[in-house]
């Protein structure tokens, strides 16, 4: 089997005929042990499947050909498989049909944030992915914006991209913030134009997700023995990225989300970064007055699914900065059971503490009614 077989686009159109597919590429690998094979799919309504497809034709180029190039020359030892799929019901009716979700009882916050963060110089082609995933995203949180939450992805190539995107999505019904693959800018790095962004979001009295971790390149597979367990490696360094370059200063209103980092390690981390902070200090220009610990209680919520150590450190946390999530449907996720998981890892916990950390800080955060 070629790379050039292996990248495909697929327009899947039946939940059955979807799985029969994946079943075929599980079996291929199995076969070739000497692949290491990531499966990548974008969800996109028939429409824009269509203009993503007439895109790359313009560009004399196709959709496998753009994301080839985005992966340095692309080859199965980077990305075996990528489909840009229509209108499909891949795992679970609540995937496409909104209606779905409403039965599990859940409010839910969709979020998405890295699948198009390496198109590398095709900004134009990476823009119109982000639009397509935020006009699905709107249209599904628009079904009940009174119980669900969208999160629009702000695209990467630019400040002015970002701008538009920002303000062509946050008056649509159901979305209520925004998330972030890397800096608006296009890199790893915050920068002094980025500020035209914070100020916005500022302004929009919403807040900016980090889900996980920043990220300039394709997903890719797992490379280490226990995939999903360092989810916290790469966001301390990202909050400390954000305190040092003074954006909280400059913007003290602008709050922000760290999803699915888990919280249980953050008063070891705040106690390190003030203690370090404190000694540097006196010799040092660092752009910063207050304490770095500071900056993270005002500004900062995490995300977690199953932390019982955060939950029993939750006074040192901040118990009005702890987001609890259901992760479905990941492996992480214990759903449906997720209340046996709840009650559990709660117990002993006074109940005003566990209605923030459940229900309360997301109903204010993300502007949800009692």
């Amino acid at each position: 089997m070629s790379v050039e077989k292996t990248f495909a686009t697929y327009p899947i159109e039946h939940d059955a005929k979807a799985h029969l597919f994946l079943h075929k590429i599980g079996a291929f690998c199995e076969k070739n042990h000497q692949w290491r094979v990531n499966v990548f799919i974008l969800l996109v309504n028939e429409r824009h499947f269509r203009e993503l497809n007439q895109l790359a034709a313009g560009s004399s180029l196709d959709l496998v050909d753009l994301f080839k190039i985005a992966l340095g020359g692309g080859g199965l030892e980077k990305l075996a498989f990528f489909f840009v799929i229509p209108a499909v019901q891949l795992f679970a009716t609540s995937l496409y049909d909104p209606s779905g979700s409403l039965e599990t009882g859940y409010a839910m916050t969709w979020q998405f944030s890295n699948y198009s963060d390496a198109v590398g110089e095709y900004a134009g082609y990476h823009e119109a992915m982000v639009r397509a995933y935020n006009d699905w995203l709107s249209e599904y949180v628009a079904y009940a914006p009174a119980r669900f939450g969208g999160l629009a992805v702000i695209p990467n190539r630019g400040v002015d991209g970002a701008l538009a995107e920002i303000d062509r999505v946050v008056d649509r019904p159901g979305i209520r913030g925004f998330v972030m693959g890397c800096y608006p800018n296009g890199t790893l790095a915050p920068v002094p134009d980025d500020d035209k962004v914070w100020a916005r979001i500022e302004e929009l009295g919403v807040p900016l997700s980090i889900h996980v971790s920043l990220t300039d390149t394709m997903p890719s597979a797992h490379k280490v023995a226990l995939p999903g367990w360092g989810r916290i490696f790469d966001i301390p360094n990202r909050i400390l990225e954000l305190i040092f370059a003074g954006v909280f200063d400059r913007f003290p209103a602008l709050q922000m989300v760290a999803a699915e980092v888990d919280c249980g390690w953050l008063p070891y981390v705040k106690e390190q970064i003030d203690n370090n902070f404190q000694r540097l200090a006196p010799g040092s220009t660092f752009p910063i007055e207050r304490r770095p610990s500071e900056y993270i209680e005002e500004h900062f919520h995490f995300g977690f699914m199953t932390d019982p150590i955060g939950i029993q450190l939750r006074d040192a946390i901040g118990v009005e900065r702890m987001l609890w999530s259901s992760d479905y449907p990941h492996v992480s996720s214990d759903w449906p059971h997720s209340w046996r998981t709840v009650l559990n890892a709660f117990s002993g916990v006074a109940a005003a503490d566990r209605q923030l950390i459940l229900a309360g800080n997301a109903q204010r955060l993300y502007g949800f009614g009692s």
